[in-house]
């Protein structure tokens, strides 16, 4: 067990083979996920069950490495391990979209039926709502270098709601959000000021920028 997902380090195994796998890993290490994934390939818990399973399984990792602080020579050498591998995984030939994929994916052609949407929505508002959830991305000031990449990808991709007219209902659940925020105490740190001129231009400027990408 272990290493990268090159072809080299890769062997088949029938569905048994792998379920029998994946109980032997939880039964040496007690990973929640392995114990999962053998009772599903096993065929002892059914899509909904499973999809249950690892929420709650997620939402309690998350939930125990809150709050909790890597030294700065762990977060290095996750880098560069995390760095390593994909480059050996890219010097291997290997595609991560050719192995999940259109029809390879568990999900191609198949939706979320209403109650397992309900049951994630659950789930994630659960954990984020927790007195002692903190989000991973709190506090991380993107580099240039991010920036940059980002503004790359974006350039030329319409908004996602370009053209999307918002329903009456949609409308509605805005309205009702806003409301229940300012009623826990939200305050609107903008309210009763107006842009300087110098400070509209610098905007009219940049939207018209991104038009000018976008088109």
């Amino acid at each position: 067990m272990g290493g990268t997902d090159a072809p080299s380090n890769l062997i088949e195994l029938t569905i048994e083979e792998h379920a029998e796998a994946h109980r032997k890993l939880y039964e040496k290490y007690g990973d929640e996920f392995d114990r999962i994934a053998h009772l599903s390939l096993s065929g002892a818990i059914g899509k909904e069950e499973i999809i249950e399973m690892k929420l709650k399984a997620a939402s309690a990792r998350s939930n125990g490495n809150t709050g909790r602080e890597l030294s700065e020579e762990w977060k290095e050498n996750i880098g560069k391990s995390s760095k390593k591998k994909w480059e050996e995984l890219k010097s291997a030939g290997y595609n991560h979209s050719d192995k999940i994929g259109g029809e390879k994916n568990g999900m191609y052609g198949r939706k979320h039926s209403e109650e397992s949407r309900r049951k994630m929505s659950e789930a994630v508002k659960e954990r984020v709502s927790a007195p002692d959830y903190i989000s991973p991305n709190k506090g991380v000031a993107r580099t240039e270098e991010q920036k940059k990449k980002q503004s790359e990808l974006m350039k030329g991709k319409p908004a996602w709601n370009k053209g999307v007219e918002r329903t009456e209902e949609d409308k509605r659940k805005v309205s009702e959000g806003h409301k229940k925020l300012y009623a826990a105490g939200h305050i609107n740190h903008f309210k009763g000021k107006t842009h300087s001129p110098e400070t509209k231009a610098k905007m009219k400027a940049y939207w018209a920028k991104r038009r000018e990408g976008l088109n």
